[in-house]
């Protein structure tokens, strides 16, 4: 990820990014992801919340909002 993250800094000198990882089914862990960011940022313009969970019954699932 952080391959990306340089990428995508280098396009556009003005913004900063950074990314948290954290499973989703644990509440507490996404609020810290958050915090964390916000700590380091002050502020969060945008964010992206990516997420993918898997079973080895059923494989991958993707669900939609």
């Amino acid at each position: 990820m952080s391959a990306l993250q340089e990428k995508l800094q280098a396009s556009d000198a003005g913004s900063k990014i950074i990314y948290r990882v954290a499973d989703v089914g644990d509440y507490d862990a996404v609020d810290a992801a958050v915090a964390s960011a916000v700590e380091e940022l002050g502020r969060i313009d945008i964010l992206i919340n990516n997420v993918g969970t898997y079973s080895a019954l059923h494989g991958t699932v993707e669900r939609g909002c």
